[in-house]
């Protein structure tokens, strides 16, 4: 079979036409789609599969398979090019190099190829079929090869790498004494995003020492040119040319977990901000390509990519004509802002002479007089792969396996930091003056930008209105991609086998992020309740549903009054220990006789010479398995003796110390959420230090309450979570399931109940951002009641659990019988559904509340 990108027909492996060329690259592209379809992703499998997305992931993998019996006979006939490919025929059905590459390999493509298959590698190994285990096996035998070969065919020393190799007899092995290598093109490093995909292949497989290795990092920085950035009020800033995203270099992210190194990520949104806001206000159809290589020599060389501040050099220039807009340049767009990114990709196919009798053009002039090469596939099918979000995902889960990936990360730091080292970082190593810098090129000239200094992400979620400032969606951001490591299938064996998912509890601690609503004081991020609730709505989002959000909620809420009117000693000893995920806490305060009639809680604390003696049982304590501190409510003075029914309760920090005497935890069976712990908590004489105690004695209950409001916006944004999922689940089937012809979704018995749930959300969602927004602002404006604050945070968790439940219910319905299988998720996210409408206050309760603090009725209780 071939593998010509071009006209490769995606069921059946073979081509349709022939074309004049193909190469790794396009092998890498096709690769990266399969990898996603292995991996259960729907988006692939229509692509791949439309009329029965089912079929795709065997499609995927008995592509992989005939690909890997090609490869292997490639190397086998040619053993010279060291598993590596050339550019190859397309007058063959088998993998031949075409007639000027015969003894010739590059290093660029492959290294393309090497990443793509190793994330394909990673989508096999973690599949649940044993046929695509041996097939990944298989692949990494593949792998192991390339490894091997690598030094010998394209290091030539001293950090070089050969750009294309000319190989002395292509029918000899590697290891053959008659054989010989020469660097036919030393231009390695000209092309950065290839350049650098291969360096990285080399730093973590070949044979290198570590002092080779080390010059291959030299090498890459001799290459650069420094270039004094100072235009239009940014600068001056010194910026290495050649080092950045040029708009033709999407596949550099597309295959590594670039996005996961803070510097990268932000560079990278900033440029793409600019460059679609110039193409805005100048009315360009389409967007620029800032490439190393210009199609017209008007076109800016000046710097060529991207300057520090995240600044396109394209976006400076007064004339525009003889600009170049390409369908490349929409990929890098698209890991920016999908809706955006496709709107300019359809705008550019629709431009001048973008379209003509041999298919879409890679690239033209603005004013539509030159067109440059014919590439119809490679636009195409690269947006696609940039839609899925490339392999970086995959690639990751296999770096960590391999011990590799904080090397990565470290290595992409320092480089990047380097480069562009007139960005200083702030204390806990994030670049946010990145953001100042970028803003005078939002005022393009005296044409302001119509999305404004801080557009993220408008046209997919509404957030260009949704009053979320900056910081809340720089949340929902940076921990949906924490959420991505950790997929569907995941969570559906953490509640399979009542594991609790401790991995994502320390990645989320790892990053800072149990610190979120903890002030900068005390270690933590100084954020607020409002961007906590958008954390948590973010991991229920993502598919993890209530055992996800269970895992962390304690130790953001738990924690509130702690943070407000602990000692110092305690500070000190339990914060930062709860922020780096070294502890974690539990909320004390149900108990079985009392319920939500918290004043008549009985569990004692009694004073003793060293401290107190805790005696009585608490209920529903959630983590109490795996928590180290419990913030405990217990009575201090009998009720009968307390001046007022709200005293006499106090709040303490306790240790959980499972070894001493006077504890004892059970933990109950559940319904839903599984994966994490519910326990009674039984306390017999337990004795705890005097220290333990937080703030006066006897006022606990006021000081809960601190911790109770945070909790229902926490909740509310759980609920809109699990909501959100369940709908976008329900969406996708809809759209895919295929009865009398049709896909179920045209029906309006399906697809009305989805919209009307989605809308219930929506209203919710106000409702709830409200509620933290108050609760935020009533920690330093004394005029905000907490009455008022009460209000909001149990409305907002009433709205948002019964829109969830809704939500949930009518996902298992659009699902059919499928809804009722454990594969689809829906069945899991309903049995989770109902614990936002029981705990930690019931509706009824919320209802009674209302009544009474806001339509001023007679209390019913």
């Amino acid at each position: 079979m071939t593998y010509d990108g071009t006209q490769l027909d995606w069921v059946t492996g073979e081509r349709t036409k022939k074309h004049p060329f193909s190469a790794a690259s396009k092998e890498a592209l096709q690769i990266m789609v399969y990898a996603h379809a292995i991996s259960g992703s729907s988006k692939a499998a229509r692509f791949l599969s439309p009329d029965d997305p089912k079929k795709a992931p065997k499609i995927a993998a008995s592509i992989m398979e005939r690909k890997l019996k090609s490869y292997l006979q490639f190397n086998a006939t040619y053993p010279g090019f060291g598993g590596f490919l050339p550019w190859m025929t397309t007058s063959s059905q088998n993998i031949e190099p075409t007639w000027d590459w015969v003894n010739r390999v590059p290093g660029l493509d492959n290294g393309e190829l090497l990443w793509a298959v190793y994330g394909c590698i990673s989508a096999l190994e973690k599949s649940c079929k044993a046929s695509d285990r041996r097939l990944a096996a298989d692949w990494q035998k593949w792998f192991e090869y390339a490894k091997t070969t690598v030094d010998k065919v394209f290091y030539q020393g001293d950090g070089h790498v050969c750009a294309v190799t000319k190989i002395g007899d292509q029918k000899l092995p590697v290891d053959d004494p008659k054989q010989s290598y020469a660097c036919e093109s030393p231009a390695y490093l000209d092309d950065p995003y290839e350049g650098e995909l291969f360096t990285y292949f080399i730093e973590f497989f070949s044979g290198l020492s570590r002092t080779e290795k080390d010059k291959l990092w030299v090498a890459k920085r001799a290459k650069l040119v420094s270039v004094e950035y100072d235009m239009g009020g940014v600068g001056p800033i010194t910026v290495e040319q050649g080092y950045w995203f040029s708009g033709h270099e999407p596949w550099k992210v597309l295959e590594l977990p670039y996005f996961d190194v803070d510097i990268i990520r932000r560079l990278h949104h900033n440029a793409e901000r600019v460059r679609t806001c110039n193409s805005v206000v100048t009315k360009v159809p389409g967007l620029f390509a800032s490439v190393n290589n210009s199609t017209d020599p008007n076109t800016d060389e000046i710097l060529g990519y991207i300057s520090p501040a995240g600044i396109v050099s394209v976006a400076s220039q007064k004339e525009q004509e003889h600009d170049v807009i390409t369908p490349y340049g929409a990929w890098p767009t698209i890991m920016f802002d999908k809706a955006v990114g496709l709107a300019w990709w359809w705008n550019m196919l629709q431009g001048k002479k973008m379209q003509n009798p041999y298919g879409s053009t890679e690239s033209t002039r603005v004013d539509g007089k030159l067109v440059s090469a014919l590439v119809t596939w490679d636009s195409k099918i690269t947006t696609v792969v940039s839609l899925l979000g490339g392999v970086g995902d995959l690639v990751r889960r296999k770096m960590k396996v391999d011990g590799i990936y904080d090397d990565f990360i470290s290595i992409a730091n320092r480089e990047y930091s380097r480069v562009f080292r007139d960005l200083k970082a702030t204390k806990d190593g994030s670049y946010n003056n990145i953001e100042a810098n970028v803003f005078p090129y939002l005022q393009c000239g005296d044409r302001q930008c119509p999305w404004g200094a801080n557009w993220r992400n408008a046209a997919l979620d509404g957030s260009l209105h949704s009053g979320f400032t900056e910081n809340q969606l720089m949340v929902r951001e940076a921990v949906s991609q924490i959420c991505a490591e950790f997929p569907n299938t995941y969570w559906q064996e953490k509640d399979q086998s009542e594991q609790d998912p401790k991995d994502f509890h320390a990645a989320l601690a790892k990053a800072g992020w149990l610190g979120i609503a903890l002030p900068e004081s005390l270690g933590g991020a100084g954020l607020g309740i409002s961007e906590a609730t958008m954390m948590m709505q973010t991991i229920t989002e993502s598919g993890a549903g209530m055992a996800g959000a269970q895992a962390i909620h304690a130790n953001v809420y738990a924690t509130q009054p702690l943070a407000k009117f602990g000692s110092q000693e305690q500070l000190q000893e339990t914060i930062p220990n709860i922020i780096s995920g070294k502890w974690r806490a539990c909320f004390g305060v149900t108990e079985p006789n009392a319920g939500l009639d918290t004043l008549r809680l009985s569990t004692k604390a009694t004073k003793t010479d060293d401290g107190y003696s805790i005696t009585g049982q608490k209920i529903w304590i959630t983590c109490a398995q795996v928590a180290s501190r419990m913030i405990l409510l217990a009575r201090t003075t009998p009720r009968d003796e307390a001046k007022k029914p709200s005293e006499g309760l106090s709040l303490f920090c306790i240790p959980i110390d499972r070894e001493m005497s006077g504890l004892e935890l059970r933990k109950i069976r559940k319904m839903g959420g599984r994966a994490v712990d519910a326990n009674e908590v039984f306390f017999d004489n337990y004795k705890v230090p005097g220290s333990s105690l937080i703030g006066e004695e006897g006022k606990g209950f006021k000081m809960i309450l601190h911790g109770m409001n945070a909790e229902r916006c926490l909740l509310a944004g759980e609920a809109l979570g699990l909501g959100y999922a369940a709908v976008a689940k329900a969406a996708e089937y809809a759209s895919e399931r295929v009865v009398f012809q049709r896909p179920i979704g045209m029906n309006q018995g399906v697809a009305h109940p989805l919209a009307d749930a989605y809308m219930r959300l929506e209203a919710a969602k106000l409702a709830t951002y409200h509620a933290a927004r108050l609760y935020d602002a009533s920690r330093t404006d004394g005029a905000i009641k907490q009455d008022a604050v009460g209000v909001a945070a149990n409305s907002a968790k009433y709205l948002a659990a019964e829109a969830a439940f809704t939500a949930c219910e009518r996902a298992i319905l659009a699902h059919g019988g499928m809804g009722y299988a454990q594969e689809y998720d829906v069945e899991r996210w309903f049995r989770e559904c109902l614990v936002p409408r029981i705990a930690p206050v019931s509706r009824e309760m919320i209802l009674n509340y209302i009544s009474e603090k806001v339509l001023q009725l007679p209390r019913s209780y």
